[in-house]
């Protein structure tokens, strides 16, 4: 007798479904979660806070954190605050209950705070626990190493060609200081490098201690280096600029801030070639751990259809710059060029990549046919060996799709009966008419395309020919370009003029108006004077005004030139009067 399972399976059904709600219209997992603001490390016997914060307005503390090595000196302050984000145009504001603890470490090694309960609209939420390293206090006396750069590499000399090297750029400061600015940008000979900081525009202190001293350590480089080449190569020195508070003195009793120079030193490592014992043929240069999973859009395609396999490699090493492979496929199907994809991601400071190659087949005959499975070979440095992975093999059927039909058009005599053939290759399907346009057309498009290049070609020639006859012409070339070369050299002006060089501004104002009035007028060197301006410009129809403002502003840029202290403001009147005399004469135009 077989038995009926639906009443069993009613109430696991229910069950399930009450879950889902549940989880669904949970608030602490959809949209009320309990943000913590609390330093990864404190120094034993020091003070600190710890922040909850909720987004929402109507929230209670029912439940605050009991304390494992830490002492409560203050709290729970509880307080409010808005913040308002732009996303794509909007303007969203968002409000934030807090609830602040100032504690105390009472002895070295992990502090814990357990996770508190809000009452947030009604309904309870929980944050996470807190883990907290707590720094022993100081036993350091010497006061030489208040400050240090130093770079961190693996604990390692030698590495393999295109092996990902981490190094990472620390300072350390047992006393207060703020960065000013870099010496000079890092620059790795030898190497392609790979940042690797999550947020470029933020750089978190972590508390660390060194021989006894306690640090403020900041991570101000995190890269991954790839050795291009073998032999020694050099992790380069890296020098900053930062304030630190001065010691307090009689004359400066409050103290001030001194800039102070700091440089890491350089490493040398050693480069040994990738080992030939064991390397696959297929081997293409990919040095790392990976993994490779494969797929295909269909295995039943049609003739003419698409058959599309992709190969996803994933995991972290030299993934960006390593050959992919390229497999070759039965003749019976028509192979394209491969789409390949590179994605990476960053996340807590390590590096995760991965690359999709797409094949693209289309296969032309009826048939079954066999893919073999794509293989990738890598090199593994951690264990100095070759490793191969293999994606999927396929069994692909090929069904028939459109037919593919050959249209002959009889044009003169082949060699039995006195016909000549032209073969057009048209997709129809099985039945379909061939309209007799359509075959003209495809006859004459080729002799049509051919007379349209020939025509772009002739008129590039002629627009070739008429530059260079032009260009032979100085003075009418030189007469036309007046204009730009003028405004090239006011820009320059402009810039001395803002950084108040006085000298070399006037000099290259007068170059602009001088060489404007020469290239403009058509006048050669010798005759390139007030009189002569003045002349041509009123032999062209130009206004007497604009001439007197023309030569106006030559004698006044020339006297400021030799009369030394003038003020920002006569440069500036001098600057415009020159720009408004070459628009005025701009205005007229000339026959060249």
């Amino acid at each position: 007798m077989v038995k009926d399972w639906r009443p069993r399976t009613r109430p696991i059904l229910r069950l399930l479904l009450i879950a889902t709600i549940c989880l669904v219209a949970s608030p602490s997992l959809w949209g009320q979660a309990i943000e913590i603001d609390v330093p990864p490390s404190v120094e034993q016997g020091k003070r600190f806070r710890v922040v909850y914060a909720v987004e929402s307005e109507q929230v209670q503390l029912t439940r605050g954190p009991e304390l494992t090595g830490l002492e409560l000196l203050y709290g729970p302050v509880e307080g409010y605050s808005q913040s308002t984000v732009i996303t794509n145009g909007r303007m969203v504001q968002k409000s934030y209950s807090t609830y602040t603890y100032t504690l105390v470490a009472l002895g070295s090694g992990t502090a814990k705070l357990s996770p508190i309960v809000l009452l947030v609209d009604g309904k309870e939420v929980k944050s996470k626990g807190v883990n907290i390293k707590v720094l022993p206090p100081e036993t350091a006396a010497s006061s030489d190493a208040h400050f240090m750069y130093q770079v961190s590499t693996p604990n390692r000399s030698t590495y393999y060609e295109q092996e990902a090297i981490p190094v990472s750029y620390r300072f350390y400061g047992s006393r207060g200081y703020e960065f000013y600015r870099e010496v000079k940008a890092l620059e790795f000979e030898g190497f392609l490098s790979l940042d690797l900081r999550d947020n470029q525009s933020v750089t978190q202190l972590v508390h660390e201690q060194i021989k006894g001293r306690n640090y403020l350590m900041a991570e101000l480089n995190k890269l991954l280096l790839y050795p291009q080449r073998t032999g020694e190569l050099t992790i380069p020195s890296h020098g900053i600029l930062f304030r630190t508070p001065k010691p307090p003195t009689p004359s400066d009793p409050f103290g001030s801030l001194e800039t102070r120079q700091i440089a890491s030193q350089e490493q040398k490592i050693k480069v040994v070639p990738l080992p030939s014992e064991g390397r696959p043929e297929d081997f293409t240069g990919a040095v790392g751990q990976f993994t490779l999973s494969s797929q295909v859009n269909t295995k039943t395609p049609r003739t003419g259809e698409i058959l599309a396999i992709k190969l996803i490699i994933e995991g972290s090493g030299n993934l960006k710059i390593a050959q992919m492979p390229r497999p070759s496929f039965d003749r019976a199907f028509e192979n394209y060029d491969p789409e390949d994809q590179y994605e990476f991601q960053i996340d807590g400071g390590k590096l995760r990549e991965q690359r999709t190659i797409t094949y693209t087949l289309i296969p032309r005959k009826v048939g079954e046919y066999i893919i073999p499975p794509i293989k990738f070979s890598y090199f593994d440095p951690s264990s100095g060996r070759y490793i191969t992975r293999s994606g999927e093999g396929y069994r692909i059927e090929v069904a028939q799709g459109k037919e593919t039909q050959q249209t002959v058009i009889s044009t003169g005599t082949d060699a039995a009966s006195g016909v000549s053939a032209i073969a057009l290759p048209l997709d129809r399907e099985e039945g379909s008419r061939v309209w007799a346009g359509e075959i003209l057309l495809r006859l004459m498009i080729y002799p049509l395309l051919y007379l349209v290049l020939a025509l772009l070609g002739y008129v590039v020639y002629l627009l070739l020919r008429r530059r260079d006859a032009f260009r032979a012409d100085g003075a009418r070339y030189h007469a036309s370009r007046a204009n730009a070369v003028a405004l090239k050299r006011l820009r320059r002006a402009k810039q001395l003029l803002d950084v108040g060089s006085e000298e070399s501004f006037y000099q290259e104002l007068l170059a602009a108006l001088w060489g404007y009035l020469g290239d403009k007028l058509q006048l050669p060197l010798s005759e390139l004077n007030r009189e002569s301006i003045a002349q041509i410009l009123s032999a062209r129809g130009v206004p007497e005004e604009t001439i007197a403002a023309c030569t106006e502003v030559l004698d006044m840029v020339e006297f400021a030139r030799f009369a030394p202290g003038s003020a920002t403001d006569k440069m500036q009147e001098a600057y415009a009067h020159a720009t408004e005399a070459i628009a005025s004469i701009e205005d007229y135009k000339f026959t060249l």
